[in-house]
């Protein structure tokens, strides 16, 4: 079992989160005063079958606002996460976003009737790109707030800026590139073994491979494209490194001619 986030009712008596199970997800609610929990949004009274994430109670303790699967996706590879809205006594249900992407993170503002979320555009692309929209609940019209008219924060922050910029992606693949260079010189030199780390990563990279069609079933199939994504680049890396290897045997091997 997997418990999604947690929301606290306006009145403090009832939390409302989403639970995992060998069904799906389903959201419920947890009485805090009597300890009873019942289920909100269910396979039978929602009008698609759908997992249910990051569940959200509005100010008044009326309506929930959560993220699902929209349905037109239901069948295809690339899952687009849309946003949803329950009125949790009519048990009616609208979807309120069609941005056909990932929308996360749902929350009520408190004196108007709109929800803030955020917005990956870029999906399934990495890294991930987040824009901060709004979606109003009655005409339904989502807009976006730019970051940049949010306050800063004071303060120095070029070390949380300068380590965002250098850890990424491409730093992480050519310090991975480096150490196999590091261990080819090593094996060439002590075990006479020059393609050993190459035939090593190329192992490795083959085990991520596999691994990403049961991260697919078992998990979430975004977990499996980022194990397949994951793949592609240490293949590139072996690559890289298999031709350094060959590289450096060759030209020792014409130094002793």
């Amino acid at each position: 079992m997997k418990i999604d986030i947690f929301s606290l009712s306006p009145d403090g008596t009832e939390l409302y989160y989403s639970l995992y199970e060998d069904t799906g997800d389903t959201v419920y609610s947890f009485s805090l005063e009597d300890g009873i929990e019942k289920g909100v949004v269910t396979a039978d009274s929602a009008p698609v079958d759908m997992s249910y994430y990051s569940p959200r109670i509005s100010p008044n303790g009326r309506m929930l606002a959560f993220t699902a699967v929209s349905e037109e996706s239901q069948d295809s590879s690339l899952f687009e996460y849309e946003l949803f809205l329950l009125n949790i006594d009519s048990k009616e249900m609208k979807q309120l976003t069609d941005l056909h992407a990932s929308v996360q993170s749902p929350a009520f503002f408190h004196n108007e009737q709109k929800i803030a979320f955020l917005y990956q555009h870029n999906r399934p692309s990495q890294p991930e790109q987040y824009r901060l929209m709004t979606v109003d609940l009655e005409s339904g019209e989502p807009a976006e707030i730019s970051i940049e008219a949010l306050p800063q924060s004071e303060g120095g922050q070029w070390f949380l800026r300068a380590l965002d910029l250098s850890v990424n992606s491409g730093t992480i693949g050519l310090l991975y590139t480096l150490l196999l260079v590091a261990l080819t010189l090593f094996t060439r030199q002590r075990l006479q073994k020059i393609f050993l780390p190459a035939f090593v990563s190329l192992g490795l990279t083959i085990i991520v491979f596999i691994s990403s069609f049961a991260a697919a079933a078992m998990m979430d199939p975004w977990a499996g494209i980022a194990l397949v994504m994951l793949s592609a680049g240490m293949m590139v890396y072996t690559i890289l490194v298999f031709l350094f290897a060959l590289i450096t045997k060759l030209v020792k091997k014409r130094m002793m001619q």
